[in-house]
């Protein structure tokens, strides 16, 4: 039976697990225990000059006993304050009049993104209601590279089908309380001091919001929440007749049917919407979000293109023939890359006449970062992203190619030193940076530095 409570135990597995990530919260919120951390870091110093000194065994066994003795008493004081605030915390959290508070951050997207205060209180709580919900639903966002890669093989088949791509309007907002807390209720599984807190966070989003349904977008349960909001609808949509593939990430939803050889004409998109607003959902409806591409007949001469998850998809028939399918980044897509290089030399036009030499710095980085992948700092799963590791899939570089083109107008058109000119265009292309290779390095301060100003 899962062990779902608030308690000294689980926090204290929560904080091991974020250390391997990365984040030492202990450092951030206790200065007592970042202290000790830091003195066991430099008894291990200690032992490493001591193997330099070239001390006799005895003597050396006999120093290093009592560096390592100093070692367990500091991590018993450690342990010991640790536990001592954990208990307090874990106290506060399963106090009655505990609340979990959420502020609106308008300042990362267009959307209302929302965040709870900086506490420990606070994140130990999110992170152990979303263990619970995580272990005991099984849900998981689906993932855009088997998505696309499933797309890919079936759509260069040549087989007739229809596509229908979709979306979920104002998806996060729109989620019914009513009928998500009903059936996180009718499955019983959360323990009372876990759905109260789901209650809290509903709550808190209708206060800050005004409305009267939806989830707030950026806080870490949220996910979770419409996932399994979502799983009875994903089950009624995919008992569509003739469906051959269906799959959602998030609110991006595509359907394939295959239709019966003189099936009578069916309204998909309608059968869809229906599904979607019988759960409270609206469909998207506007053109560049809902799209149908009837190719069910393959003696009609005809090419489509749609773009879903940040890729394009072209193919068809000619001449009785199918169109091989071409796989390229969407035109959202490269436009963002478009913004972001504009941005960067926009950065370095005015920084440079603060101080040259640091915003040079800055902006060389930023055109290495946006044109090459890089390894995420703090990242036990040794993570790669970059211009290769996000678009793998694509089948031809002729938008790369049309960025290179445009880096050359950006180098062109801001009058860089001819120096800095040479320099950046000479080591920096996204054609040779679509390289699983081309991988970059950048430490932590180097990434805030340049994200700083660089992206919303």
């Amino acid at each position: 039976m899962l062990d779902q409570s608030f308690s000294i135990e689980n926090f204290r597995k929560i904080l091991d697990i974020e250390n391997r990530k990365g984040n030492y919260l202990e450092g951030d919120f206790f200065s007592d225990i970042a202290d000790i951390s830091k003195k066991i870091k430099e008894t291990n110093g200690e032992i490493r000059i001591l193997k330099q000194k070239g001390l006799d065994k005895e003597t050396f066994i006999e120093e290093r006993s009592r560096i390592n003795d100093k070692k367990d008493e500091l991590s018993e004081q450690k342990e010991q304050k640790l536990t001592e605030k954990l208990t307090t915390i874990s106290s506060n959290v399963t106090a009655s009049d505990f609340k979990l508070t959420i502020v609106q951050d308008t300042t990362i997207t267009d959307k209302p993104v929302y965040k709870t205060e900086y506490s420990l209180e606070n994140i130990l709580t999110l992170k152990q209601l979303q263990y619970n919900f995580r272990k005991l639903y099984k849900v998981k966002q689906s993932s855009r590279y088997s998505i696309i890669s499933q797309l890919k093989n079936l759509l260069d088949d040549g087989f007739p089908k229809i596509i229908l791509k979709t979306d979920i309007k104002e998806f996060y907002e729109n989620i019914p309380h009513e009928k998500l807390l009903k059936k996180i209720n009718d499955d019983n599984l959360l323990t009372h001091l876990s759905m109260r807190f789901i209650q809290q966070i509903l709550s808190e989003f209708k206060d800050k919001s005004g409305a009267t349904k939806g989830v707030p977008r950026g806080i870490g349960i949220s996910p979770y929440l419409t996932e399994l909001y979502m799983r009875d609808i994903d089950a009624k949509i995919k008992q569509l007749p003739n469906l051959m593939y269906y799959a959602r990430y998030v609110d991006d939803i595509i359907l394939i049917f295959m239709p019966q050889i003189n099936s009578t004409t069916r309204d998909y998109k309608k059968e869809v919407k229906e599904v979607l607003a019988k759960e409270g959902l609206i469909m998207n409806e506007s053109v560049d979000k809902t799209k149908l591409i009837d190719i069910s007949n393959k003696h009609t001469n005809q090419q489509y293109d749609f773009e879903y998850l940040g890729y394009k998809f072209i193919s068809g028939y000619a001449s009785n023939k199918h169109i091989p399918l071409t796989l390229t980044i969407s035109s959202r897509k490269k436009k963002r890359y478009e913004d972001r290089l504009k941005k960067a030399f926009e950065l370095y036009a005015k920084q440079s006449k603060l101080n040259e030499k640091q915003a040079r710095k800055l902006f060389v980085k930023r055109i290495k970062f946006l044109t090459s992948n890089t390894r995420l700092v703090n990242n036990k799963r040794n993570v790669i992203t970059g211009i290769y590791y996000t678009n793998s899939l694509i089948s031809t570089t002729d938008d790369f190619k049309d960025l290179d083109l445009c880096f050359d107008g950006f180098i062109s058109s801001f009058a860089l030193p001819a120096k800095l000119a040479i320099r950046i265009r000479n080591s920096n292309s996204f054609v040779s940076g679509f390289n699983p290779t081309n991988i970059s390095k950048f430490n932590a301060i180097e990434l805030n530095k340049m994200m700083n100003h660089w992206t919303k």
